[in-house]
């Protein structure tokens, strides 16, 4: 049984923004209904501090859904030949059967530049790109991949721009 661990850029990056930002928003109410806080602007009306809550509250769920859309614990079971993703947040899983998909293809996905792109495998079921491993979020991808031996290879794919859009979409790629 292999499980994936979490790789110190990609995850962590995205933790520590959303506890930022929600460390923000409750210094905001705290200054807003307690008079308490963190001055980290001088001169600062309630209007001004409301709208910053709102903002920086909105910015924590938004990055939030980002990883949690992103990052899922995955458990792959050589023995039952299941792989289940586990999300992070609500710990709902969604197991899928070997067979359940047609292959796995081999690409490199560029994050936070368009200089080192990361390792992804994408697991295809009709053409589509149901679940992706990234190495941007995953250190151990070469292990996981590993396991998933038993699957087909569909090989190397290079996407472009609107192709990778449409593989966040879930639309058809190959």
């Amino acid at each position: 049984m292999l499980k994936s661990k979490h790789n110190t850029f990609g995850f962590w990056t995205l933790t520590l923004i959303c506890a930022f930002l929600f460390f923000l928003s409750i210094d905001g109410l705290f200054k807003s209904f307690f008079g308490i806080g963190f001055n980290l602007r001088n001169g600062e009306s309630l209007d001004e501090l409301h709208q910053d809550v709102i903002l920086f509250f909105g910015l924590t769920v938004f990055w939030c859904l980002i990883l949690s859309a992103q990052v899922k614990n995955i458990t792959i079971d050589t023995n039952n030949k299941t792989i289940s993703f586990q999300n992070i947040f609500t710990r709902k899983s969604k197991v899928y059967l070997f067979s359940d998909f047609d292959g796995f293809i081999n690409t490199a996905i560029p994050h936070n530049n368009l200089i080192y792109p990361y390792n992804t495998i994408g697991l295809v079921k009709d053409k589509r790109i149901i679940r992706r491993i990234d190495k941007y979020y995953y250190s151990n991808i070469d292990e996981l991949k590993s396991g998933l031996s038993e699957i087909k290879n569909l090989g190397n794919i290079k996407f472009n721009f609107w192709e990778r859009v449409k593989m966040l979409l879930k639309l058809p790629v190959l």
